[in-house]
């Protein structure tokens, strides 16, 4: 249970959340995270987890990390951290990238320092609407769901299972 300064209990409750394929993560009004199910790499092993530091039970903390979204991809989660707009995704090494190696969608270097007003996620690629109000994408494009830069302005973006829609700050 998370406690205040003086060691007595915070209440908290979800406000949000996003749904895997055999995995789900909520956000609390607090904006700890907590997620369920499983992540079965094509090793065998479970790599549902919560972010940084990887596999440690936030509720052991009297300041666990806080987050303002998440979004789940078919075997990946992304959140927002709350200091920073930043993002950090984490899930199974096999994320149906092409070739031999398999990888993770994780941010790219570029994109580490961006400042995000949300994130949409397909099954293996995540879009997201950045404080320029421009849609920047990561992950496997191997079905053009995920350019790297979208040209124009935007209000809104979302993701499906290999595609990504955006709404124009024209509305058109």
């Amino acid at each position: 249970a998370l406690t205040d300064s003086k060691g007595l209990q915070i209440v908290d409750s979800f406000r949000q959340l996003s749904v895997g394929y055999r995995h789900a993560c909520g956000l609390t009004t607090l904006g700890t995270t907590q997620c369920w199910g499983s992540i079965i790499g094509e090793d065998g092993v479970n790599y549902l987890t919560t972010p940084e530091p990887l596999g440690v039970d936030y509720n052991r903390f009297t300041n666990p990390p806080r987050f303002l979204h998440v979004v789940s991809g078919l075997a990946f989660n992304c959140w927002l951290r709350i200091e920073d707009s930043s993002a950090v995704c984490l899930g199974s090494p096999w994320s149906g990238t092409s070739g031999d190696a398999p990888s993770a969608v994780t941010v790219p270097p570029d994109m580490a320092k961006e400042r995000w007003l949300k994130l949409a996620a397909g099954d293996y690629h995540v879009c997201g609407l950045t404080a320029a109000l421009t849609i920047k994408c990561f992950g496997n494009n191997d079905t053009s769901a995920a350019p790297p830069l979208v040209v124009g302005s935007f209000i809104d973006v979302d993701a499906g299972s290999d595609f990504t829609c955006a709404i124009k700050a024209d509305n058109k």
